[in-house]
Parts: C-alpha cells; sequence; structure tokens
C-alpha cells in the first residue's frame, strides 16, 4: 500500500474516532434527535474496518505512530463513556465535583503524549530482543 493511500485512510481512521467521540456528547445534549445516533452508527462501522487496515498494513516508514495515536482513541473513549455513564449516574454534569476527574484526564492526556511514544518504543525492542524469542 502506498503511503499516500494509507495516510488517507489514517485521516478516515481519526474521522471515524472522532465520529465516536463526540456522537456520545450529543446523545447526552440532544437526546430527541437522531443525528448523533446515524453518526455513532456509522463511526461503529466504520472504526474497526479503518482500524484493521490501519494497523495491519501500514508502511515502516510511519513506525509507532498508528500504535500512539490509538491510545489517545482509547483514553478519549473512556473519558466518553465515564461521562456518559457514570457522571449521568452520579449527576456531575456541570457541577464542580467533576473538576478533578477532568484534571486527571488532561494529565493522562499528557502523560501519554510525553511518555506513549518512548513507552511503546521500548515494548516493541524488548518484544523483538533475541532473549524473548528463544523462550
Amino acid at each position: 500500500m502506498s503511503l499516500t493511500r494509507w495516510f488517507i485512510y489514517f485521516g478516515m481512521w481519526n474521522v471515524a474516532a472522532a465520529l465516536l467521540f463526540t456522537s456520545v456528547h450529543e446523545f447526552m445534549e440532544y437526546p430527541m434527535v437522531d443525528l448523533p445516533l446515524y453518526i455513532f452508527i456509522l463511526g461503529l462501522i466504520a472504526y474497526p474496518f479503518l482500524n484493521r487496515i490501519v494497523l495491519r498494513r501500514s508502511p515502516a516508514s510511519v513506525g509507532l505512530l498508528p500504535r500512539w495515536v490509538q491510545g489517545f482513541h482509547c483514553l478519549f473513549w473512556a473519558e466518553a463513556a465515564m461521562e456518559a455513564v457514570i457522571f449521568t449516574w452520579l449527576d456531575f454534569h456541570n457541577t464542580p465535583a467533576n473538576d478533578p476527574y477532568f484534571m486527571v484526564f488532561w494529565i493522562c492526556i499528557a502523560a501519554w503524549f510525553l511518555g506513549g511514544w518512548p513507552w511503546l518504543a521500548f515494548r516493541q525492542r524488548t518484544r523483538r530482543s533475541p532473549l524473548n524469542s528463544a523462550q
């Protein structure tokens, strides 16, 4: 697969992730509107398909980029699930009670931004070491 075509799939993969993330927030804001449901279904269909293409067919020149971005996807979806389920259950929306949670969330985002790439590189090096292949 050419690098240009892969980057097109990579962009579409991120758009599908954004659709899933934002549609959950739209469900909470406008529960009577059907458009977020259709956007969510579109994201649910597109994301796994594009995830397989991006992660399995990534050229060596992009390195750890797809896994690093996938970490951001997981963090944002965990936040969306937390807001949709836990915050609704505890009625934390638009209250100061959710401020510590958001501070921790953004610290996790910053930690992944700064440390995710080195951690993934370390895991990749240790996975390919000759000591691990002999076991």
